[in-house]
């Protein structure tokens, strides 16, 4: 039990002062002095940061928990707490007439990893991941009755509730890419399902093909976030959060052999540092440059008789050419 002496007293100052801070160093102000904080100050303390900053802070045991999700909030953070702010204020969301919100992008850029992140950071708020396959249906019209039966049955929820519909171009696409009467229909009834929803339905949906979805869909929706891919510098960067080690030399070796515009995705990332882990458990890890340079090979362009390469790492990389060659 700790001496009421050692607790931080909570005042103006205190508060002036974490305003001031940074989201990253806020962070370490909460977990640092979480021992000495009273339970209802430690929530002041993040509302009031929350209000000054447009913000809403998960509490202290979901900051820690966050770790396994790092690489997600280090890049798209800002995306994130606007989205959690918005959940957490209802008077906004009555303003604006209820919340839609779009993630985009290609392939294995987090989005649905994101929307796992926000669902986990507001865990007041209840949640639903609705299945495109129970929707649509082979049989005339019926695809327009479950989205209507949808819609009714989510609007008798009492409270506010967040509901997930991934691969949104499953459903509807542009009306331009189809002279189906019956697709058109649906599309309409995609429109009226958005429309009718009430302000207490938090409608998240994500896509790799926006430019398939129907341009009235997308108007729909109040915030639209672009995931993206992310480059090598960014990539070895988050690597090295997680005790990568590989030299400015050769990183600097790296990116000049790089295939021409080539970008990495999340999942690249998260696949190789699973795959890293567990050669390294294995002992199957000679080191970390020789194990990146061979399981991204295929990206880099890499001439073995380049003058700028050592003796030692000729033959490293001759090492890995013989290798693929087994293969």
């Amino acid at each position: 039990m700790l001496n009421k002496e050692k607790l931080l007293k909570i005042d103006r100052k205190v508060m002036d002062f974490i305003v001031t801070l940074s989201r990253k160093q806020f962070d370490n102000f909460i977990l640092t002095f979480d021992d000495f904080l009273k339970p209802n100050d430690m929530e002041t303390m993040q509302e009031y940061y929350a209000s000054k900053n447009m913000i809403v802070y998960a509490t202290s045991s979901n900051i820690r928990n966050k770790k396994n999700n790092d690489w997600i909030n280090e890049c798209y953070w800002d995306d994130i707490n606007k989205v959690n702010y918005i959940l957490q204020n209802d008077n906004l969301i009555n303003k604006i007439g209820g919340v839609k919100i779009l993630f985009y992008g290609p392939t294995g850029t987090g989005k649905t990893t994101i929307v796992n992140e926000i669902i986990q950071i507001n865990s007041n708020i209840k949640y639903k991941i609705i299945n495109f396959t129970n929707l649509v249906s082979s049989k005339m019209g019926q695809t327009q009755i479950n989205l209507i039966n949808l819609a009714e049955e989510l609007n008798q929820e009492k409270e506010k509730m967040i509901i997930f519909l991934d691969e949104l171009d499953s459903i509807v696409t542009s009306r331009q890419n189809s002279d189906l009467g019956e697709h058109s229909r649906i599309i309409a009834t995609f429109i009226k399902f958005l429309d009718i929803l009430s302000n207490q339905i938090i409608f998240i949906s994500a896509t790799n093909l926006i430019n398939n979805i129907d341009d009235a869909i997308l108007r729909r929706f109040t915030i639209k976030f672009d995931t993206k891919l992310f480059d090598l510098e960014k990539f070895l960067y988050f690597l090295k959060q997680d005790k990568f080690l590989i030299s400015k030399q050769r990183e600097n070796f790296l990116k000049n052999h790089l295939v021409e515009n080539d970008k990495f995705s999340f999942s690249d990332m998260k696949i190789y540092i699973d795959t890293y882990n567990l050669d390294k458990e294995l002992n199957l890890l000679k080191n970390d440059w020789t194990h990146f340079l061979n399981y991204f090979w295929d990206r880099f362009n890499i001439n073995i008789s380049d003058s700028k390469l050592s003796e030692r790492d000729k033959a490293e990389i001759q090492f890995i050419i013989k290798e693929k060659e087994k293969k």
